[in-house]
């Protein structure tokens, strides 16, 4: 596998939320879509639309590096204030060491030169969910939501 980029699957904007067994719902972050990728045994983070975030998130490039080689996972980019909540604000001017950068992450697209991409997104979340302990901070799994969609609130 060659480091090239990966168009992530990005949100749709629907008038009704989609219920059944076959949606998941996951919080909606306020970050920047990273996909990072562990290929020839070098780290790179990429933002959606290609742009080189390496340098600019070094802690999330250097935890990438903890990823078994021939690798992507696709994921949220966000910085969180000393409360732990996440602010877009402050993950786009950079403020200081009052906050932390995560990668929260989505889905596996590539495991050890195996492309995932046409398995169940169950299937590549359950190994997401045991790849990410063994990566360690600042790389996260976002968790989905077990609730009803109607039950969901929206706040801006």
């Amino acid at each position: 596998m060659n480091a090239r980029f990966f168009e992530p699957m990005l949100c749709l904007a629907v008038p009704k939320l989609p219920e059944g067994p076959e949606w998941q719902l996951e919080l909606k972050l306020e970050g920047y879509r990273g996909i990072g990728i562990k290929s020839n045994g070098c780290a790179h983070l990429a933002s959606h639309n290609g742009k080189n975030f390496s340098e600019r998130f070094a802690t999330i490039t250097r935890a990438l590096d903890r990823l078994p080689g021939e690798t992507v996972i696709d994921g949220e980019i966000v910085a969180v204030n000393e409360n732990g909540m996440p602010s877009f604000n402050l993950l786009q001017n950079g403020a200081g060491a009052e906050h932390t950068i995560l990668l929260y992450a989505l889905d596996l697209l590539i495991l050890g030169g195996t492309d995932l991409r046409s398995r169940p997104l169950e299937q590549r979340r359950a190994l997401l969910r045991e790849l990410v302990p063994k990566i360690g901070d600042p790389i996260r799994h976002s968790e989905t939501i077990d609730v009803p969609a109607a039950r969901t609130t929206h706040h801006r």
